[in-house]
């Protein structure tokens, strides 16, 4: 019951759960403008939706109005259940089981030892975390943070995909080359290597592996731009003797002489190597 200044304390019978106390002895929601007890006294009261005990904890009422007790789960202690064993004391207590969670993070977990009925590993998509930290990226784990390598660091081997879309990425600490991953969920499956073709080699992009005299160069690629050139055929800069370009309409096409010719820079046709100038022909000029 509440007491107000002035007016004598009368008996009422408890009020509906998530209800207190209101001026004229009637009963208002709890956190209303009509509520006139103190908001300390009501949320150290028992009941379903505003128990005081942590970890599985149960509330139990006391003799006096607005006292109770937590019986606390074992092994935990304190007022509110709110104090936390330490690894080997949650371990002592927990004879059946091989692992133990993590009070933080949803990825670790005790190990008590060689015991039977250990429980496994479960995948991110079915675990239950509750309020713990669920870990997305693989450099976060504990294994993980102290990664050394003279050929490479954590963040190369396994990139984020935190706040990455499901699906093919260009590779996050390898921008603009060969080297993509894919992401699931904002955790990594797998990086891989895009490789090569016949006009050369290729880079990760959004849509995909693609060669990269396919790819502007703005985007990583070394695709020739064909804006205000003449239409006609120009050398491949980077590309193979063989490879070549052709401008229409300020668009470019990539193109290849066909087998065992040579593209001649000096009269822009596909040649024999005997009629082409060195270095991709054989001719002395």
């Amino acid at each position: 019951m509440c007491r107000r200044p002035g007016m004598s304390a009368m008996k009422l019978t408890d009020c509906p759960e998530g209800s207190v106390v209101g001026r004229g002895a009637r009963c208002v929601p709890e956190g209303s403008s009509l509520n006139i007890c103190t908001v300390k006294h009501v949320k150290k009261t028992c009941g379903l939706s505003r128990n005081p005990c942590r970890h599985g904890g149960t509330c139990v009422p006391g003799t006096k109005p607005k006292e109770f007790d937590c019986q606390c789960q074992v092994p935990y202690t304190g007022r509110y259940c709110e104090i936390v064993p330490s690894p080997v004391e949650l371990c002592a207590v927990s004879p059946k089981f091989t692992r133990l969670p993590d009070k933080e993070y949803c990825q670790t977990y005790f190990d008590c030892g060689d015991k039977t009925g250990e429980p496994s590993c479960e995948d991110f998509h079915t675990v239950k975390c509750g309020n713990r930290k669920n870990l997305k990226s693989k450099c976060q784990y504990n294994r993980y943070k102290t990664m050394k390598s003279p050929f490479t660091s954590c963040e190369m081997a396994f990139p984020s995909c935190e706040k990455k879309s499901n699906g093919f990425q260009p590779h996050l600490k390898r921008p603009r080359s060969p080297w993509y991953m894919v992401c699931k969920d904002e955790h990594l499956v797998k990086t891989g290597f895009c490789g090569s073709d016949k006009n050369g080699k290729k880079i990760a992009t959004k849509e995909g592996c693609k060669n990269v005299f396919d790819v502007p160069q703005k985007d990583g690629g070394m695709k020739p731009g064909c804006e205000g050139k003449p239409e006609g055929f120009y050398p491949l800069q980077g590309g193979s003797c063989q490879q070549f370009f052709y401008c229409k309409k300020d668009k470019t096409y990539i193109k290849r002489c066909p087998k065992f010719l040579t593209f001649d820079t000096e009269t822009a046709r596909c040649r024999l190597k005997i009629q082409v100038c060195r270095p991709c022909g054989t001719k002395k000029c």
